[in-house]
């Protein structure tokens, strides 16, 4: 069974209270999960966030990334740009070996159409 790690992420606590970024994006990774999975799967943890995506250090990203390699999850995010905007940030999450993850809004993007879709 495959195990996902759901983050979520907007930009502004206005945002966070209206709830209307985090519905479409919980609507985008449902879908994903839905539809694109030939496997079963799971959802073992949830995370979200009210940051920036250009900063590096998000301590929810961070702990979304450290349950998804204890448990060899895949993060889940409903964009390139949720996980973040700055393209160095995102190249090196490409690069780290020890982290899968995919984007829904993109399900069947490699790594080089995700760095052309970024925030």
């Amino acid at each position: 069974m495959q195990s996902f790690v759901q983050y979520f992420r907007v930009s502004t606590t206005g945002q966070a209270a209206s709830g209307l970024g985090l519905e479409a994006q919980e609507r985008d990774v449902q879908l994903y999960l839905d539809n694109y999975l030939d496997d079963e799967h799971e959802v073992i943890a949830t995370f979200t966030e009210v940051d920036s995506g250009g900063k590096e250090n998000r301590a929810e990203l961070a702990k979304a990334i450290d349950v998804c390699k204890r448990n060899k999850a895949t993060l889940i995010v409903s964009k390139v740009d949720r996980l973040s905007r700055d393209i160095h940030h995102l190249s090196g999450l490409m690069k780290d070996k020890k982290l899968q993850f995919r984007v829904a809004s993109l399900p069947s993007a490699d790594h080089a159409l995700l760095l052309r879709h970024h925030g």
